[in-house]
């Protein structure tokens, strides 16, 4: 866990000796990860600042301007039950693994409309779900595959 506030430039150099974060060489070995960064010394490229918020709870902004607010691991990968906030709109709130979206989690778009409600791996829904259409109409119920309903929908697809 942190054990203090982070703050870093663009160019991410000045950090604090007190962070538990994993250095560039480490990194995911699972293949079906398809999201992997690289990460610089000490924290990831996408990060511009960690905060602590208590005692088990962090906030980080990512460069694009999306905060998460949660849980991390010992490398501050967000990792357990957390929100995910998008600068441009859509929230994630459910549980990750190592960074990634992993278990039960919801997904609501920019206008705070439910599309997505179930079991997610890897980033994407996988497992049990229900889809909904941003008018917040149930589209599908049913068993998704990396994203992918029965009939080959891509998720997001059918929430317009």
């Amino acid at each position: 866990m942190i054990k203090e506030v982070i703050k870093t430039n663009e160019s991410s150099k000045n950090f604090t000796e007190n962070s538990n974060l994993t250095n560039k060489s480490a990194k995911l070995q699972t293949a079906e990860y398809r999201h992997i960064t690289k990460q610089s010394s000490l924290l990831k490229k996408y990060y511009y600042a960690i905060k602590k918020i208590d005692e088990d709870n962090i906030e980080i902004t990512m460069k694009s301007g999306s905060k998460y607010y949660g849980q991390v691991n010992s490398r501050n990968d967000r990792h357990g039950f957390g929100k995910y906030v998008h600068r441009g709109g859509g929230t994630y709130e459910g549980y990750w693994i190592n960074g990634f979206k992993s278990g039960e989690g919801k997904f609501w778009n920019r206008t705070g409309i439910l599309n997505y409600e179930g079991t997610w791996e890897c980033g994407e829904p996988h497992g049990e779900g229900k889809i909904y259409n941003n008018k917040g109409v149930l589209v599908y119920s049913g068993l998704i595959v990396n994203g992918k309903t029965q009939s080959k929908n891509y998720w997001s697809d059918l929430c317009k």
